[in-house]
């Protein structure tokens, strides 16, 4: 059974705010169709509700987490972007909230699924970071690593699959290349639709193929079949994919789900007729990109992103304050060369600017060599 865990890191030391967590938990939960009540906390646990079956625990320690903890967190396309705040929470970081949601019971006749679980967690979580601000956030089950601001943003999706499947992204091509071929993986679609998903590699934006992943798994999901071999799908006004269904090897004891994009491209719209019976219209509403500002990449042009973190960088080493500043911007933002460049040079030219007007005006009296009524001599009487 997977586990399902969250942790909140902070760098400083929060005052907690727990006393009617369990009935603000209980409010957030009725959207969902669940009812919760708390019950006596766990031995170590602060906080301790039962919902759907299961129990959901939260935990506050006054201590940092091992580092090996953390192993692969930052690998993820969703942390990369920010992995140098990531990099300094981790090392200073030194409490922490974990929330732990329970395996159901073996024997009951209809067990809590593991979606059920995992959106208690996150609901839980959610509630916690609005709450308390966390540095970070340690997404377990998936094995990523968010700043706390990333993870604010997902606090309205109850069921967050950029969270719940993590990305895995390959790179084709050569290295120096000017368009350089992405593909990805969603191991994690393995324990929703028993099989992993995978992106052929292609030239098409990350996000695009990231949002298409993600698409057909909730699809799978919510409709308890995957979109069938050899049919396409796509969203309006946008590129079509094919899915193919590949038999078990060595590699996919199972099988896997493949996707690549549809050489005809687009044999339908959105919302109108098909015009083959092949193609399969997924709702619109499509699940949170890599692109998307939460993920802090402009993954349409990854050149972009780089030399936006590179400028961050730079001034983060000439003037540290807005370095950091820019750093947290393009992390919240999405990274935008235009904007990190105008506010780099604004702030240059106005450290210039201040410390010209304190040179030349330094409340000293200052005189043109041509302003001789200025210069007094004085004869020395023998």
């Amino acid at each position: 059974m997977t586990s399902v865990k969250a942790a909140l890191l902070f760098v400083g030391n929060p005052t907690l705010a727990l006393e009617h967590f369990a009935e603000s938990l209980d409010a957030r939960l009725t959207p969902l169709g669940i009812k919760s009540e708390e019950i006596t906390p766990l031995n170590g646990a602060t906080v301790t509700v039962r919902a759907a079956g299961v129990t959901i625990s939260v935990f506050v320690q006054a201590k940092a987490l091992a580092a090996d903890t953390f192993t692969g967190s930052m690998d993820s396309p969703l942390s990369k972007p920010v992995i140098g705040i990531l990099s300094e929470t981790l090392a200073r970081h030194c409490r922490h909230l974990m929330v732990s949601v329970s395996e159901p019971v073996v024997d009951e006749p209809d067990p809590t699924d593991l979606l059920t679980r995992l959106k208690l967690a996150h609901a839980t979580t959610s509630l916690l970071a609005e709450w308390h601000m966390p540095a970070a956030v340690h997404w377990q089950q998936s094995n990523i690593l968010l700043t706390g601001a990333q993870y604010l943003q997902l606090v309205s999706d109850a069921c967050p699959w950029a969270l719940f499947a993590r990305a895995q992204v390959t790179l084709g091509g050569e290295p120096d290349q000017m368009v350089r071929l992405y593909g990805l993986r969603l191991n994690e679609a393995i324990d929703f639709i028993g099989r992993p998903v995978t992106f052929s590699e292609t030239n098409l934006p990350i996000d695009e193929i990231h949002a298409a992943a993600l698409s057909f798994l909730r699809h799978a999901v919510q409709t308890g079949a995957a979109i069938e071999d050899g049919h396409t799908f796509g969203p309006k006004d946008g590129p079509k994919f094919c899915v193919a269904h590949i038999a078990a090897n060595e590699e996919f004891p199972k099988g896997k789900y493949e996707l690549s994009v549809d050489s005809n491209d687009a044999d339908t719209a959105l919302g109108g007729a098909a015009r083959t019976p092949k193609a399969i219209l997924i709702d619109p509403d499509l699940p949170l990109p890599i692109g998307h500002p939460m993920a802090g990449v402009d993954a349409a042009n990854p050149r972009a992103r780089t030399r936006s973190m590179a400028i961050s960088y730079l001034m983060l080493v000439i003037m540290p304050p807005v370095g950091a500043v820019l750093l947290m911007s393009n992390a919240i933002f999405g990274s935008n060369v235009f904007r990190t460049g105008v506010v780099a040079a604004a702030s240059v030219a106005l450290a210039v600017a201040v410390g010209t007007y304190t040179f030349v005006n330094n409340s000293q009296d200052s005189v043109f060599l041509m302003d001789t009524s200025s210069i007094q001599s004085l004869i020395l009487e023998e």
